[in-house]
């Protein structure tokens, strides 16, 4: 990472966030199964880190021969930031995700944007009767043939959202995906009422700094809630703010709570996650 002051900062995110922020919240109330390929270049010292974690169960990491997923962020003074990806581990496989398929929630979070394809995640859908988590970020984001990732509406999103519970977008993947530039309250549920309303289905869009929006049936009828977060005093850094408010979210979920509860956990959470640099550096103190 290229901060506009010169600095650089070389440290593990992708799902690290989530399993770090998982970790801290829910102790030894529940097991972590963290699936995914991780490259022999990274392995050890990511597994290093994650063994200092107890209610992380390792078995689905699989090591491969492949240099690992890399990404290297440029930040702006304006707040913008440019990324160039390198490095792609293979995509999981139906075969490795056998082992969650008794799991109560299943948090998919895609980091290459290439980490599960839609027919793998169709099959695990039909065979998982848990909840599934999705937060859709790097779907959005294609790749220019240096490296370099662009924005841009995914070919068969609606599918992609179809297999999911749960839909985490931000602000600016949910204008990519509705064609609405705000997100207020009639086209949150304009664009709920197209693609999430089957079943007890749950539409969440962070908005930075003001917050998180969710929408929802009630009485068979959608609901929206905003709800706005504590600004930090001081912001380190928000890279992974996204992943650990999904790791918050779930976190509730886990414990039986309310979904407002959940979104009020997730806002706390990823405000926490904004005064760190690294995930392992996650501290909470978010009460039951």
């Amino acid at each position: 990472m290229k901060l506009p002051d010169g600095r650089t900062i070389t440290g593990y995110g992708g799902i690290l966030y989530n399993i770090f922020g998982l970790s801290r919240l829910l102790g030894d109330r529940a097991e972590i199964l963290p699936i995914c390929n991780l490259g022999a270049d990274v392995c050890d010292p990511v597994q290093r880190l994650l063994n200092t974690l107890n209610n992380v169960n390792p078995i689905g990491i699989h090591r491969v021969d492949s240099k690992n997923n890399h990404c290297i962020m440029t930040y702006k003074a304006s707040g913008e930031r440019n990324e160039i990806f390198e490095g792609f581990v293979p995509a999981i496989s139906i075969r490795q995700l056998e082992s969650a398929r008794n799991c109560n929630i299943a948090m998919i979070n895609f980091i290459s944007g290439r980490d599960l394809t839609l027919r793998t995640l169709k099959r695990f859908r039909a065979d998982f009767n848990g909840k599934i988590y999705l937060d859709f970020h790097t779907l959005s984001l294609g790749l220019h043939r240096g490296g370099e990732r662009f924005f841009r509406k995914p070919a068969r999103w609606k599918e992609y959202i179809e297999c999911c519970d749960i839909l985490q977008m931000n602000r600016a993947e949910f204008g990519l995906l509705s064609g609405c530039r705000a997100p207020d309250r009639q086209h949150l549920t304009s664009f709920f009422e197209d693609r999430m309303a089957g079943g007890n289905r749950v539409m969440i869009v962070t908005l930075g700094e003001r917050g998180a929006s969710m929408v929802r049936k009630v009485e068979m009828r959608p609901k929206v809630d905003f709800l706005t977060g504590a600004i930090p005093d001081e912001i380190v850094d928000t890279t992974g703010a996204g992943d650990v408010f999904s790791a918050g979210f779930c976190y509730g979920l886990s414990l039986g709570k309310s979904l407002i509860d959940c979104l009020k956990i997730a806002v706390e959470a990823s405000v926490s996650a904004c005064r760190v640099k690294h995930p392992e550096d996650l501290r909470f103190s978010i009460g039951d």
